[in-house]
């Protein structure tokens, strides 16, 4: 038999049964339920008149739609123990995915997970997604899946004029590489024709020389990319030619480990032979970081 009880201080509603709930209408019409497990449904909460701003619920399971509107709405949720603090987001079918909407206007949001415990983030409607650090977009996907990373560091430079009659004295000359196409995260400097490593990883370097008026009678030639760590070579030896070339080409591409704050440049070395020979100006030295 279901109560109504009263005293002192507290009001007791009771639906005694086994599969009996309490059930709240307005109207007619049924706009809350208190299970017999304690869980209470509602098709919408407010708070009280004195503090509108929480639920007037403690523990126990949430159901149908919670609507928070503020001229700038906080939701603070913090572990009070010494626990992680985790917020699941998670839907019953396997065909829907649980979605949360951080966006500036109307949309489907962020969804996470297309199957179970997939750990998939991205857009559920036509938009960006895109990362940032200190306040800044660091990399953008597109909504066809282009991936963009405007501070990934990646140079480009060139000779801005020829670089004449390289020294036959068997020294390593420097490549005056000193004029830059594009130097995303400005790690190539001009005046020392020297890219140098802003975090430790992989480098892709590239280097392209290209010479005019070679004096086929040296001994031979010798190009590298010079790191902190070590050289890569590129060797070459033309006494066979009948005849000084009009126009050489050498290229060198290396996979670099490099620690941050390492430096890479490009040498020449002319081994014995006459000081006539140019590196002209579409030679160029390219990099950027690939892990």
């Amino acid at each position: 038999m279901s109560t109504i009880k009263s005293s002192a201080e507290n009001l007791t509603l009771n639906a005694d049964g086994a599969n009996n709930d309490i059930i709240f209408q307005s109207n007619g019409s049924n706009v809350a339920t208190l299970d017999q497990a304690g869980t209470l449904t509602a098709t919408t909460f407010t708070g009280a008149a004195t503090d509108a701003t929480k639920l007037p619920l403690a523990g126990g399971t949430l159901t149908g739609n919670v609507n928070m509107n503020a001229a700038s709405p906080i939701v603070d949720m913090r572990s009070t123990g010494t626990s992680y603090a985790t917020t699941h987001y998670r839907s019953n079918s396997a065909s829907q995915r649980a979605t949360v909407g951080l966006e500036q206007a109307a949309g489907q949001g962020l969804f996470v997970g297309g199957s179970a415990y997939a750990a998939v983030f991205g857009t559920a409607s036509p938009g960006s997604t895109q990362f940032a650090t200190n306040n800044t977009v660091r990399m953008t996907i597109d909504t066809d899946g282009a991936v963009t990373n405007p501070y990934q560091p990646a140079f480009l430079a060139t000779l801005s004029a020829t670089q004449s009659n390289i020294s036959a004295a068997g020294g390593h000359i420097t490549v005056l590489f000193n004029s830059e196409i594009f130097d995303q995260n400005a790690d190539f400097n001009t005046g020392t024709y020297t890219f140098t490593a802003p975090v430790t990883g992989k480098y892709q370097l590239n280097m392209s020389i290209m010479v005019e008026n070679l004096d086929s009678a040296s001994g031979y030639w010798l190009m590298k990319i010079v790191t902190s760590n070590r050289a890569y070579h590129v060797y070459q030896d033309l006494r066979g030619l009948s005849g000084d070339a009009d126009q050489w080409t050498w290229t060198l591409p290396a996979l670099a480990d490099m620690d941050s704050g390492d430096t890479a440049y490009c040498t020449i070395k002319q081994y014995s032979g006459t000081d006539q020979t140019d590196v002209y100006t579409v030679s160029n030295f390219s990099g950027y970081l690939v892990a």
